[in-house]
């Protein structure tokens, strides 16, 4: 179950005593709500049943850059309506090599660890709905990003610095 539990200050002494068994790194990650979302790449391209649901303005023969086999942990999600070449579905923001991410389509992973960062926070636009950290919330932020404009970089370089990693 996915989710953000809030603990009264009382219970807090509680709760450590119980995780005094778990490394502290993990109760760290636990008490603070930032183990994150975790997925397994099950395939790397969508069938046609796949893309026919992602309707008329999917763009077709696309590449996601993941790798079936592969743990990722997830960054953000991204919920599109119609959007040009994405269609209307979606989509899990995961971190890739040398500083980039893939914006893929959720039905390419199964789901390792459901829990929800407590960082992410939702916006919408005219065409998505995104839960993504603060620092990757701007409009522009995955233009700016595939540009390797420095703000961008340093954004996401704080985020993985939060999460697991790839």
């Amino acid at each position: 179950m996915g989710g953000v539990v809030t603990l009264g200050a009382a219970r807090l002494p509680l709760v450590r005593k119980r995780l005094d068994r778990i490394p502290d790194s993990v109760q760290e990650q636990v008490l603070v709500g930032q183990t994150g979302m975790r997925v397994r790449c099950a395939a790397e391209t969508l069938s046609a049943e796949q893309i026919a649901r992602y309707g008329s303005s999917f763009k077709r023969n696309q590449t996601f850059g993941v790798t079936a086999g592969v743990e990722y942990t997830v960054l953000g999600m991204l919920f599109t309506f119609d959007a040009p070449a994405r269609g209307t579905g979606a989509y899990l923001v995961v971190p890739l090599e040398h500083d980039r991410v893939s914006t893929a389509p959720i039905v390419l992973f199964e789901v390792v660890d459901a829990a929800v960062p407590a960082d992410w926070r939702v916006a919408r636009s005219s065409d998505e709905v995104r839960m993504l950290p603060d620092e990757m919330q701007s409009p522009y932020f995955f233009d700016d990003l595939s540009e390797q404009e420095p703000s961008a970089l340093q954004a996401l370089r704080r985020v993985l610095s939060r999460s697991r990693g790839p």
